[in-house]
């Protein structure tokens, strides 16, 4: 699948249209477009008919520390959120709680650095450490499984699931994330792990790919119900990614959980931003599914530690 990037020109349009409307002189303001790197946007120009200069200046995110633990378990900024009818579902940012080695097939490189940043691409790898995070367990009660946009996921049902199963199942969801200094939390791969066996190959699923152009996707059960509209709040799970409109909560993972406790969806933020994201089916020796995995084109496919044999190279780097 042919993936393609693009950073921040909502966030560009809308900075350069708030001051070119408001008929301020020259001004600078500073956001983060997609939650890493922070930019500031210089805007001379008085009146809307006058002439208009955009400087952009790449300012350096804030650092995280990158010599934690690789499972650490850092606590997310609080969110809240006001449904608009008692039975609204409610959204929570994931703990970042270090997933068990046991409910994951991924065992990523602990690490990028110096001895591992070169991988024969344009760019070296960002600098940073790979953690291993849970999002919680999917009950695919009917065995099926769905995959969208970030809107998609945070509102819709499970109309379009793919069947991954012929059981009822609960299947664990885990997050490697690459944390750097340079680019902020990176989503690399998001792994809904279907049973215990073994993945032998892999293969890309197209009916559970992901096209965003909001930066973020999400997994949502099968038996999972549409939200009226006295139900679907947006700003509701924008915020549990974004508290206070802090773009640098570090908050890529969110649970749509029901009024009754159910978690309905898991969403993420994909990879560097708006696009086009492949996601795979990992079979085992007779066939079956035994994994599923959203690839985030953060990482090579090798870094992610899955067993079997990979997809092709040239749909993973």
């Amino acid at each position: 699948m042919r993936r393609v990037r693009t950073r921040g020109t909502v966030a560009l349009a809308a900075a350069v249209t708030a001051v070119v409307l408001g008929g301020c002189g020259s001004q600078q303001a500073s956001t983060q477009p997609d939650g890493g790197s922070s930019f500031g946007w210089i805007v001379d120009g008085a009146t809307p008919s006058a002439s208009l200069k955009v400087t952009l200046e790449n300012v350096p995110g804030d650092p995280t520390d990158a010599g934690s633990p690789v499972f650490s378990d850092g606590t997310p900024d609080p969110t809240t959120s006001a449904p608009l009818a008692p039975d609204a579902p409610h959204y929570v940012a994931c703990s970042r709680a270090a997933a068990p080695s046991s409910s994951t097939n991924l065992r990523p490189v602990r690490r990028i650095d110096a001895s591992n940043a070169k991988q024969g691409g344009a760019q070296p790898l960002p600098f940073g450490v790979v953690r291993v995070e849970s999002g919680g367990a999917l009950a695919l009660d009917d065995g099926r499984l769905a995959a969208g946009n970030g809107y998609d996921a945070g509102v819709g049902g499970g109309q379009m699931a793919v069947r991954v199963t012929t059981r009822k199942v609960l299947a664990p969801v885990t997050l490697a994330v690459l944390d750097s200094p340079a680019v902020g939390r990176r989503v690399a791969f998001v792994e809904v792990r279907i049973t215990t066996t073994t993945p032998v190959r892999w293969t890309e699923e197209p009916n559970l790919d992901i096209v965003t152009d909001g930066g973020d996707g999400g997994f949502v059960r099968g038996t999972a119900e549409a939200l009226r509209d006295d139900q679907t709040s947006t700003d509701a799970y924008i915020d549990a990614f974004y508290p206070n409109s802090n773009s640098a909560s570090g908050n890529v993972c969110v649970q749509r959980i029901t009024h009754t406790g159910q978690l309905d969806a898991v969403m993420f933020s994909t990879g560097y931003g708006d696009g086009g994201y492949a996601t795979f089916v990992g079979r085992d020796k007779d066939g079956a599914i035994a994994s599923v995995v959203h690839y985030g084109d953060v990482l090579p496919w090798r870094m992610s530690g899955l067993p079997g044999a990979p997809p092709p190279a040239d749909q993973t780097g």
